[in-house]
């Protein structure tokens, strides 16, 4: 089976986590920066849930599961040691919601991914849930090489592209100097936190592009 990576915007939607150990605890620190409307349902939780429940980020249902509690879910997660429960949420959710098995991922019409993130970079690492360990030692590895410059980094082009924008005309010069933002050095000077240095680059594409009409 082949999944298709894709990027959810969970902002304000409903999610279901059934599950309090330490396999929701660790679905549930996937899902904590993403705006989602999150219910937990287990009647015990993991001690940081704990806390993150009385500081109201998230409701909790302290008791076992119930099929009705799948209604309205946009996505579910089934992350629970008990197969017989986690076998009974997919059962109870609809074909249109999308439904992430811990225990038997060949059931789950969608994949957690081991993710990476930095700002507005997000680099998800799959095997289709044929190693997850795998997953996660890569996941390491892009840890390493994507360091936390790189949310200062991204912003900035993102920032420099809308800079270009504003003030060129579109076409193939333009694009000459969007391809040129991903020059190595804009990245040597962020790490030595060298702002000028980018600003003077951006500059410099700016007015070669205007220089060239």
């Amino acid at each position: 089976m082949t999944h298709v990576p894709v990027m959810l915007n969970l902002t304000n939607q409903a999610v279901l986590l059934v599950g309090g150990g330490h396999v929701a605890w660790q679905k549930y620190r996937t899902l904590a920066q993403s705006g989602a409307r999150i219910t937990v349902v287990s009647p015990e939780l993991h001690p940081k849930m704990q806390a993150l429940c009385e500081e109201g980020a998230f409701v909790w249902q302290a008791r076992a599961f119930e099929a009705s509690d799948v209604v309205g879910k946009l996505v579910i997660f089934a992350a629970t040691d008990d197969e017989a429960v986690n076998a009974a949420v997919q059962e109870a959710a609809l074909p249109t919601q999308l439904v992430n098995r811990t225990d038997k991922a060949m059931h789950s019409n969608f994949l957690s991914t081991a993710t990476v993130q930095r700002g507005d970079l997000v680099i998800a690492v799959s095997t289709n849930g044929a190693n997850p360990g795998l997953a996660r030692k890569i996941k390491q590895q892009l840890d390493e090489q994507f360091d936390d410059h790189y949310e200062a980094y991204v912003a900035f082009l993102a920032e420099a592209r809308l800079r270009i924008l504003a003030v060129t005309e579109k076409g193939v010069k333009r694009n000459v100097a969007l391809r040129q933002l991903l020059d190595d050095q804009i990245l040597t000077w962020v790490q030595q936190g060298n702002r000028q240095a980018c600003d003077d680059f951006v500059a410099q594409l700016i007015e070669g592009v205007r220089y060239d009409r």
